[in-house]
């Protein structure tokens, strides 16, 4: 078992079982998401899919209720008689608006033409404030200017570093998330020059890689009161999380390089985990591929903590 970077942690990965899950993987195929899946996603080729996206990834968060300080549930909402959960909703409705041919695409408004966002203001605000950015650097300039440099996926990064709604994270979940979807996208928007792949990917933390990763056992909460605080899906304080999403960010980082797999394929690995091992309901361990391997911890939940980043 090793500890994460921050000094007196309450989390640490567990290289041990690290090791178990990564083995699992071996001699599997697993690709990357093309973010192309039709009526959740623009067309190939349509003129504004780089907007779109540069827009939407940027809405990626907050999708769960609170209740008296406690996880009460996640957020659904019915569009075209389709009852969608969070993050499919937001992909669905921006979609939409964007094939109507509207000017504003987050507007996000479910069949009765209301916004569902449990996180509205925050929603409301970064999208006047990265308005304002996109407007002075538009996104097709930015992957101009990225493409055009030495080592792209670095360049776009130093340029979101500015980006209201993508700098504020660390962990640059969204920014990271933003730059595989370009990438990975038929158009392949973001390349790596002469041929060669891009360089520099880092993994992409969310609810769903930390509930997996504690889970699993890949994470460990050592404080007995943060464990207890967790299992009962109550609001945790921000070092506290920061100490669970650290220690699954490397947790990551050493599950791929003992994989072999990208961090674009074991975000979509996980991310597929989510029916399997979801926030409400029983786990349906036998489906799953690290059955054999697992913790099952399955009691344990993600980081209840209200942030733009995820």
């Amino acid at each position: 078992m090793e500890e994460n970077a921050l000094e007196n942690s309450k989390a640490v990965l567990n290289s041990e079982r690290i090791t178990l899950i990564s083995k699992a993987l071996e001699n599997k195929i697993f690709v990357p998401f093309k973010f192309d899946t039709p009526e959740f996603f623009p067309p190939v080729g349509h003129p504004r899919t780089i907007e779109y996206f540069f827009k939407v990834v940027l809405h990626q968060f907050g999708f769960w209720y609170l209740d008296n300080e406690r996880w009460s549930g996640s957020m659904f909402a019915i569009i075209d008689n389709q009852l969608l959960k969070g993050s499919d909703f937001i992909w669905r409705s921006a979609t939409k608006s964007l094939m109507n041919n509207e000017e504003e695409i987050t507007n996000f408004l479910d069949e009765e033409g209301n916004c569902p966002l449990p996180m509205l203001k925050e929603h409301r605000d970064l999208t006047e404030k990265f308005s304002r950015f996109i407007f002075e650097y538009p996104a097709e300039k930015i992957i101009e200017d990225s493409n055009s440099s030495k080592e792209p996926l670095k360049r776009l990064m130093e340029i979101l570093s500015n980006a209201p709604g993508y700098c504020e994270d660390p962990y640059r979940k969204k920014a990271m998330l933003l730059a595989m979807s370009i990438a990975n996208r038929p158009e392949q928007f973001l390349k790596g020059r002469n041929g060669r792949h891009l360089e520099g990917w880092e993994p992409v933390v969310d609810y769903h890689i930390q509930r997996t990763s504690l889970r699993t056992g890949m994470v460990e909460i050592l404080d007995e009161d943060l464990r207890k605080r967790n299992i009962e899906r109550r609001v945790i304080e921000a070092k506290e999380e920061d100490s669970i999403r650290r220690a699954t960010y490397d947790a990551m980082i050493q599950l791929s390089n003992r994989s072999g797999l990208s961090h674009a394929a074991i975000d979509y690995l996980f991310f597929q985990a989510r029916s399997r091992c979801p926030e409400a309901g029983e786990p349906r361990c036998a489906e799953c591929l690290f059955n054999a391997v697992c913790a099952m911890r399955k009691d344990l939940f993600q980081p209840v903590f209200r942030t733009t980043a995820y």
